[in-house]
């Protein structure tokens, strides 16, 4: 039987091809700080975009696989730091993607914690408003009948939006908006948006 590297085979025997310990660990050192380093880059990057979905500038290309990695996945993002009672509004066209959906991400790049309610939808859980939708991402809910993403505790962090196989897709809007008790909503700016 084979095995794989590592891992006794069914006669107990470790397979010769195995990578040694001190291999793995440095490995996984490696793994880590570049993960963190990547993490530390597009925070930094992300500064200059925060509430858009503009690509930054000033992002190293050694670190773009970590918001951008897939080929076959059209990626839009950035971050968001909102007031508490203001509202990032996303706006965009429905792709025709085999898949799609909205996370909320913290700047670890973890599923925020949201009170329970969602902090992702996936594109069938999402309104089609003629071929557009609109996602609002606040710790308040907002006006009836609008998709919402709860930031929970979190006043800032990441939105990732992805569409698995797109044909086209644009890339989505952003607008700040100040919410009044879920029901009113204004907007506060979209200057440079």
């Amino acid at each position: 039987t084979s095995a794989i590297a590592g891992v006794k085979n069914q006669t107990g025997i470790l397979n010769s091809d195995a990578t040694p310990f001190e291999t793995r660990a440095a490995n996984a050192v490696n793994f880590f700080n570049q993960t963190w380093q990547g993490s530390l880059a597009l925070a930094d990057a992300l500064k200059e975009t925060t509430n858009s979905f503009d690509r930054p500038a000033t992002v190293s290309p050694d670190f773009v696989g970590i918001f951008y990695p897939t080929p076959d996945n059209d990626y839009h993002g950035g971050s968001f730091s909102l007031a508490p009672g203001e509202a990032l509004v996303v706006e965009g066209e429905v792709p025709t993607a085999a898949f799609w959906s909205i996370t909320l991400q913290d700047h670890w790049m973890q599923s925020i914690e949201s009170n329970g309610q969602p902090s992702s939808l996936k594109g069938s859980d999402i309104t089609n408003r003629e071929g557009r939708y609109r996602v609002w991402i606040s710790d308040t809910p907002p006006p009836a009948g609008e998709d919402w993403l709860n930031t929970g505790d979190e006043s800032k962090g990441l939105v990732a939006i992805r569409y698995l196989l797109s044909d086209n897709a644009t890339a989505p809007t952003a607008s700040l908006r100040t919410l009044k008790s879920g029901s009113d909503d204004k907007a506060r700016t979209a200057s440079g948006l």
